[in-house]
């Protein structure tokens, strides 16, 4: 089985929910308890039957809900730009309440390709939360979601879904446990040169399809659409943009080549896009608070309310790996990943949904990673994952339990995101060379961070894998060095992110001579997912209505219901 992308519950979100009333969050959970009942919906194209335009156009769209959308032309190269080639961005505003003051627009930009939809789902959750007087607008990146020509990697959806299921086990085979036992270093070198090959077919299928559009798909190429964009509102409109995780990538970019045009910006879960520019990010440095967030899991699962077997997926709050000290719960973990060394986990009897949910020693260190990752919110991965953790000590799929939620919630062809794939291989320089070279970085990322080391390494594989022949003609060559930028800058970090550091958002802030870092303690990969925090709410309220930042050295330890519905145990700094 294929493992989350730390952004995927926003994926399930989405479409999950389209036609879900936004004023009941309730109503936004109860598909996901339903899960074997529900079918992943797709989203509605409200784009392609809509005329295109290089101004901005915005017509009625999204049925009853006053939202507007549009349809800008963008030409491939704004330095040479050339008849007819051009891509059709997909843009979305959700307008203000018309019964607040008007304060401007809020721009919501996460990780994974679909902007248009994410914000269609929860601007009204941000607008009912007292920013009711924010247009929010976002937009489609080049190839992503909505916008045309969209990334073609396979002739069809059929081949692009074998593709997908025939690597469901990729993940595993990174670990170099896939079925391939003993362990030794040539199973594991066997097992990469396996995962290799698949990656390079991935990269090898987008040039074959997509070849004339991918020199113009990096984040410079973005950032030049955000500011075209933006350049075509009113005289004046108030501009707050709010990056996520690889899109803060994005954030600095457009900060470092328009740093005058724009008003506010945050930056949450801090991708080093300097050293993206380099060499890339996949480094020891971003995950080296992986094993912080492993610590804050034992803690917060051993403070919660145990859940049994018997009780049902979604019923429970607390922690089915339970145990009365967080040492008690490391061993249960520990106890597992050392029975799944040597074998693979079947499931005994088979499930109906997943049949024998084939599970290795990896896979059990990618769970744990996907908990840290997305451990609270609506869609509570500590909670889930546990049960997951449970099913594995047991022996078998629970009927109704984790496996057969993420086999039904998360089919490959969600979970591989060839989008993700391009834009970070295209924005970034190869850094490792040969199958030796991958398997020292390997070892040297599994001894920072036992649960992100791997599958941040698997990153890494699929841009070393690229095709040589596919860069952009326009990559970035300005400087973040002394950025100066017109207004302040707010970068955000959880101290327990295992994905990505405090030392990254310290590091890209030191590059913005106006902007602060603010420390949440808290689990989880972006704020979004380690629960709510009345302190970084006021933090970042101050900062979108006067634009003042929080002192140097701020930090928040207030987030009552973090993962398992449970305070934060410790001060993870």
């Amino acid at each position: 089985m294929l493992f989350l992308n730390f952004f995927s519950t926003i994926v399930l979100l989405t479409n999950y929910a389209v036609a879900l009333p936004f004023d009941d969050s309730e109503r936004l959970r109860q598909p996901l308890r339903q899960h074997k009942y529900v079918k992943r919906q797709q989203s509605v194209d409200y784009f392609s039957n809509h005329a295109s335009s290089p101004t901005l156009q915005w017509y009625p769209c999204y049925d009853s809900l006053n939202y507007k959308c549009a349809r800008l032309e963008v030409p491939f190269d704004y330095s040479k730009p050339k008849q007819g080639d051009i891509f059709k961005l997909a843009i979305v505003k959700v307008p203000a309440k018309p019964d607040v003051p008007y304060l401007g627009t809020f721009w919501l930009i996460q990780d994974f390709e679909g902007n248009v939809d994410f914000t269609v789902q929860v601007a009204q959750f941000y607008q009912a939360a007292g920013l009711g007087g924010y247009d929010f607008i976002s937009w489609d990146s080049r190839a992503a979601g909505h916008t045309t020509p969209t990334l073609q990697c396979f002739p069809d959806q059929t081949s692009f879904t074998a593709y997908a299921q025939r690597g469901g086990g990729f993940d595993l085979q990174l670990g170099g446990f896939n079925g391939s036992f003993p362990p030794t270093d040539k199973n594991i070198r066997e097992n990469i040169k396996s995962v290799s090959d698949y990656m390079e077919e991935l990269g090898e299928g987008c040039k074959r399809h997509f070849s004339k559009y991918l020199p113009y798909m990096g984040s410079v190429d973005n950032a030049r659409d955000l500011n075209n964009i933006i350049s075509q509102l009113p005289t004046g409109t108030f501009t707050n943009l709010y990056f996520y995780s690889y899109q803060t990538v994005l954030g600095a970019t457009y900060a470092a080549m328009f740093p005058d045009n724009f008003d506010r910006m945050t930056l949450d879960g801090v991708v080093d896009a300097a050293k993206v520019y380099d060499r890339g990010d996949n480094d020891q440095v971003r995950i080296q608070d992986g094993e912080k967030a492993v610590q804050a899991f034992f803690d917060s699962c051993a403070a919660s309310a145990p859940c049994t077997e018997n009780q049902p997926l979604f019923t429970c709050s607390g922690c089915y790996f339970w145990a009365p000290t967080a040492n008690g719960v490391k061993a249960r973990y520990e106890a597992l990943k050392g029975k799944y060394y040597n074998t693979v986990f079947k499931s005994n009897p088979p499930s109906p949904v997943c049949g024998d949910c084939s599970h290795s020693y990896f896979g059990v260190a990618r769970d744990l990673l996907d908990a840290t990752a997305n451990p609270a919110g609506a869609l509570p991965l500590a909670m889930i994952k546990s049960n997951f953790l449970l099913e594995l000590e047991l022996g078998h799929a629970i009927p109704g339990g984790a496996m057969e939620f993420f086999n039904t919630a998360f089919p490959p062809e969600v979970t591989l995101q060839p989008y993700q794939t391009a834009l970070r291989c295209l924005d970034q320089d190869k850094s490792i060379n040969g199958q030796g070279s991958f398997q020292r970085y390997l070892e040297g990322m599994n001894s920072t961070s036992s649960q992100a080391g791997a599958y941040m390494a698997a990153r890494e594989l699929e841009c070393s894998n690229w095709p040589n022949s596919e860069k952009l003609k326009n990559p970035f060559k300005g400087s973040m060095k002394n950025v100066i930028t017109k207004n302040n800058m707010l970068f955000i970090s959880n101290t327990a992110d295992p994905l990505t550091s405090v030392a990254n958002a310290q590091a890209m802030s030191a590059r913005f001579t106006k902007s602060t870092v603010l420390t949440i303690n808290g689990l989880g990969h972006t704020t979004f997912f380690s629960g709510d925090s009345a302190c970084l709410n006021a933090y970042r309220s101050n900062y979108l209505s006067a634009g003042t930042l929080p002192p140097a050295g701020s930090f928040c330890n207030d987030i009552p219901n973090g993962a398992f519905g449970v305070p934060y145990q410790h001060d993870y700094r």
